[in-house]
């Protein structure tokens, strides 16, 4: 159920980092099979398809699916169209906030901090952060 208060910095970041974890865990895995010889020029173009796959099919396809991430789930947290705080975004619009993140790493997240609490990639997909009771 939408409360309509948008999701604050702490809550985002901390939904973020959730979310890194299991991407961080596959590369630390990766990182120590790498050391197998003959195995590190195949597991690293692995990880870094993985990666691609986790960051720009995975999770868009949980934000447009489920309203948001498994760390957003966590942390009580949806991304909704601006317009329509009881619907979904899409798959186009999520990705589009995945490019958005990628933006966030200079400035970006600083502008959660606003009033509007939108960072990049909301401003670019037209969508919102809010919280959410359950």
């Amino acid at each position: 159920v939408p409360t309509g208060e948008r999701g604050d910095f702490g809550t985002r970041l901390l939904a973020m980092l959730i979310d890194v974890v299991p991407f961080i865990a596959l590369y630390i895995v990766g990182i120590v099979i790498a050391f197998i010889p003959f195995v590190g020029c195949i597991v690293f173009p692995v990880l870094g398809l993985g990666g691609l796959a986790y960051t720009f099919l995975f999770l868009p396809w949980c934000e447009s699916t489920f309203g948001g991430s498994f760390g957003k789930k966590i942390m009580k947290l949806r991304v909704v169209p601006e317009d329509n705080p009881h619907g979904r975004i899409d798959f186009g619009t999520a990705i589009l906030r995945r490019v958005g993140h990628m933006l966030n790493f200079t400035f970006g997240y600083l502008l959660v901090l606003g009033g509007d609490r939108k960072h990049v990639g909301d401003l670019i997909s037209k969508s919102i952060c809010i919280k959410v009771d359950r």
